[in-house]
């Protein structure tokens, strides 16, 4: 009887070691895909030509026309942007990893020029009984205080 009790502790042993080890592994590995999601998210904005132009684009703006080009370039901008809010509020990326972008959705979003854009696209949505394209980008600027929230029509969307 001393040597079945024995040789089960030391299975039990044995059997939790492996399960605290694959735990760990596991653990590791989604840590590591989050870091590479968010890399592979966040780098789009070195990389993606049309995002860095508009970037840098909304930013030096101060003309009043804007053609068509540039708005499709602005639209691609907000739209990332927006999907990189939408990541951060379902916590897809976290803080650390939303911090590197950060400082740009707020020259962004402190932009008179994408205020006034976001309302009539959040306008044009709201005429249709749709979501905003840009709703968490929104949402963001407002929790943020860059957007006023009675400008937007968000509250039929809100869960």
């Amino acid at each position: 009887m001393g040597i079945n009790i024995i040789a089960f502790i030391i299975t039990t042993l044995i059997a939790a070691t492996g399960a605290a080890i694959a735990l760990s592994q596991w653990k590791k590995n989604i840590a590591y895909q989050s870091t590479k999601f968010a890399h592979e998210v966040l780098s789009k904005f070195q990389h993606e030509e049309d995002v860095n132009d508009a970037f840098y684009f909304v930013t030096n703006l101060n003309k009043k026309y804007v053609r068509r080009d540039d708005r499709r370039k602005i639209d691609k901008l907000l739209m990332w942007m927006s999907y990189v809010c939408y990541l951060r509020e379902t916590k897809r990326i976290n803080d650390n990893e939303f911090s590197f972008i950060e400082s740009s959705l707020h020259h962004v979003l402190n932009n008179d020029w994408i205020k006034i854009y976001l309302q009539l696209a959040d306008e044009a949505s709201h005429k249709i009984n749709a979501r905003c394209a840009f709703h968490y980008l929104i949402t963001y600027g407002i929790e943020h205080t860059m957007l006023c929230k009675n400008d937007f029509h968000l509250t039929q969307f809100d869960s």
